[in-house]
């Protein structure tokens, strides 16, 4: 009997300590949500895309290189069928307002992991 309630302070109390820990969490990826008209998308592999995070900002850019993946509407895409969709999606009503532009770039390095588009 002392046994088990031995055995179940242990664990409680172990689980009270390490509710109490304290992480360290290291941010290593930024990320930019725009709409398609507001964003200048690469225009070779190893290009750069550019934005304003507001109207009067100064233009970021960053660098996209052989690494990068791009998404359309959640589907993984080469770069050239990248392209074609989001010219696609211009083409249809402009893509200035109803697709969202997702950029995840490294903090240290400033280039782009991950190019997403997704279109409403």
């Amino acid at each position: 009997m002392n046994r088990a309630i031995f055995a179940t302070l242990v664990l409680v109390l172990g689980t009270i300590s390490s509710a109490w820990a304290f992480r360290n969490v290291e941010q290593v990826e930024d990320a930019y949500e725009l709409v398609l008209g507001e964003v200048s998308l690469p225009r070779r592999v190893t290009g750069t895309v550019s934005f304003r995070t507001c109207p009067t900002c100064t233009r970021i850019s960053l660098r996209v290189t052989n690494e990068t993946t791009y998404a359309v509407n959640g589907a993984t895409l080469e770069f050239a069928d990248f392209l074609e969709a989001a010219a696609a999606i211009r083409q249809i009503d402009g893509g200035n307002q109803n697709t969202a532009v997702y950029i995840f770039s490294d903090i240290k390095s400033h280039r782009v992991n991950r190019l997403k588009l997704e279109h409403f």
